[in-house]
């Protein structure tokens, strides 16, 4: 019996042109720190070698301090600053990154009907975000953050997909069971990790990225199918 369901965000129940918020998500934090006389390329090098960082993090601390402290070594510039300048742009310019985000109705639809059948809700996006960024993700897709038991962001967690250290940190931080669980994304190497734990999958199709060939699902399918399939099979 399924008992807690893991949902991707990006590009699962929350559409976003990729290539455009990648775009505005650069140019708006280059404008966020050009007080901080950060230029264009030292941003583009520190917020690489900071993603970096948190994908090849071994777990000894949160993916948030790897990332300021790979991102601090580039800009040269103190901490607190970079800290106080970067909060403000999530708090208030991130959201302009946002247009190239939609909701999907059946977002909203799923997670009712889940809470409903009392299935716990955890919100397994990749934790390279600050807690802020990924809430205004969760309000773009219609949804509140008090649907999900937990979010994975890059501030409480030490790993990230792909990464099965990442899913096993989601399991044991929830005392779950993998026989109880089952993961939802739209990455067929990102989500699709958690297999190797033995937890069942389900792949939506409308944004699918990677190969998928070789995927064993319990599901496959647009988010409008996965919601007809949970009308079926969750009595």
């Amino acid at each position: 019996m399924i008992k807690t369901i893991l949902f991707d965000l990006d590009g699962t129940l929350l559409s976003m042109d990729v290539e455009q918020f990648t775009g505005l998500y650069f140019t708006t934090l280059c404008d966020a720190v050009k007080s901080l006389e950060i230029d264009s390329d030292t941003m583009k090098h520190a917020m690489g070698k900071g993603l970096r960082a948190i994908y090849s993090n071994d777990g000894s601390t949160t993916n948030e301090v790897v990332f300021w402290n790979a991102f601090e070594q580039v800009t040269k510039c103190n901490k607190n600053d970079l800290e106080n300048c970067l909060n403000d742009y999530y708090a208030n310019k991130f959201i302009d990154t946002l247009v190239s985000c939609k909701p999907n109705e059946y977002s909203q639809k799923i997670v009712d009907l889940l809470k409903s059948k009392e299935v716990n809700l955890i919100l397994a996006t990749n934790p390279l975000f600050p807690y802020m960024a990924t809430h205004k993700r969760i309000e773009c897709a219609n949804l509140k953050v008090d649907d999900f038991s937990e979010i994975t962001t890059y501030e409480n967690y030490h790993y990230c997909k792909p990464n099965v250290n990442y899913f096993k940190e989601i399991i044991k931080n929830n005392d779950l069971n993998v026989d109880e669980i089952m993961m939802v994304g739209n990455d067929a190497k990102e989500d699709y990790a958690i297999s190797e734990l033995g937890v069942r999958f389900c792949l939506i199709t409308d944004e699918l990225i990677g190969d998928n060939q070789n995927v064993e699902c319990e599901f496959k399918g647009s988010l409008k199918e996965f919601y007809e399939y949970l009308i079926e099979n969750f009595d």
